[in-house]
């Protein structure tokens, strides 16, 4: 904790969200017409306002006193210095990237703040990589075992087809003529 930080702050949650599973336990504001919590009667949950906030100095800070960065691509951590930043990688990167930003972090010394084992993280994309790799390579040889065929097999296929097209007209016909009415 850094100087500055409030020890304890309140945690605030909706209007019978302890009664109600179906209510989240996140700050809404009271509004009805009869709310206790609204008219902040005693014995009643306490509603957010200016006496809560904590000290200008502290906003947009993490526990350590850093100021809390989002990054999006690799070039977002050169401007960073471990002993001012920590950093959180957002949620819409991909795992690639994530990988590679996750790497620089770890070379520069920033900490990244949604990342729990990073290093464990680090293998996992590179096993998946190399499976995915194996895959392929696999998809891409049986694709060249499957030789095209030449001219003099697609010729005689063709006659073929032409013949079993006419057994083909003969049978629908014999159908035809043997359905009952």
């Amino acid at each position: 904790m850094t100087p500055g930080q409030k020890k304890r702050k309140p945690f605030f949650r909706m209007q019978d969200s302890h009664k109600l599973k179906r209510l989240p336990l996140k700050w809404k504001k009271p509004t009805g017409i009869d709310s206790k919590m609204r008219l902040n009667l005693k014995g009643y949950h306490r509603k957010v306002s200016p006496g809560f906030g904590s000290p200008k100095c502290q906003r947009g800070l993490d526990r350590r006193g850093l100021l809390i960065k989002r990054v999006e691509r690799e070039q977002d951590l050169d401007g960073l210095s471990k002993d001012k930043h920590s950093a959180i990688i957002g949620s819409t990167v991909g795992m690639k990237k994530k990988a590679a930003i996750i790497k620089k972090a770890l070379q520069m010394g920033i900490t990244l703040l949604n990342v729990k084992d990073s290093k464990g993280f680090i293998d996992q994309v590179d096993a998946s990589l190399k499976q995915r790799k194996e895959i392929r390579i696999k998809r891409k040889e049986k694709s060249k075992s499957e030789k095209p065929k030449k001219k003099e097999d697609k010729l005689a296929e063709k006659v073929l087809s032409e013949e079993e097209k006419i057994n083909q007209e003969k049978k629908e016909k014999d159908r035809i003529l043997t359905k009952k009415e």
